[in-house]
């Protein structure tokens, strides 16, 4: 799943919409290719709720403007703690992955 972050999240969010409606079955479902989900710019993670990422591997990519790395670390924590099986982010100068392990503990990769 790709968590779409930074200044230009909306727009790309908007243009995947779009894109998904021209995907449209018989039944009038949409059929996505990928799943993804969108996060305002400058907006606290935490007043979102991220269970619907459990048992995902999450991807969060940036669009325009990017966060900071410490809000991308704190919307990576929230998203693994609502379950996500593993998170990956590009922060300034490097990459993150992060999982839980079974015992709960946080593993971070880079």
């Amino acid at each position: 799943m790709t968590l779409l972050t930074g200044s230009g999240a909306m727009d790309e969010a908007e243009c995947r919409y779009h894109d998904d409606l021209g995907r449209l079955d018989e039944f009038d479902k949409i059929k996505p290719q990928t799943l993804w989900a969108a996060l305002p710019f400058a907006r606290n993670p935490s007043e979102y709720d991220w269970d619907f990422a459990r048992g995902l591997d999450v991807a969060i990519v940036t669009f325009g403007q990017p966060e900071t790395d410490v809000s991308l670390l704190y919307l990576a924590g929230l998203v693994l703690a609502a379950g996500a099986a593993h998170v990956v982010v590009r922060l300034a100068a490097r990459v993150e992955i992060l999982r839980r392990d079974d015992g709960g503990a946080v593993w971070r990769m880079h």
